[in-house]
């Protein structure tokens, strides 16, 4: 979970992040995404935790 966690990290803030024209991420900015999405890792089920993670994906690409 921890890899999955630093792949999202790596590939979102290269890829998804550069330059997106989507309303959602020009107005949210990406670490702050990021920070919470990993200090909510604990408190979230999996299947809750892969719901944000692919809502995020799809409304970023």
């Amino acid at each position: 979970m921890i890899v999955i966690i630093v792949l999202f990290m790596r590939l979102g803030s290269v890829e998804i992040c550069a330059g997106n024209p989507l309303v959602v991420c020009s107005f949210i900015p990406c670490f702050t995404l990021f920070t919470l999405f990993i200090f909510s890792f604990p408190f979230l089920s999996s299947p809750f935790l892969f719901l944000f993670l692919f809502l995020f994906l799809f409304l970023c690409r």
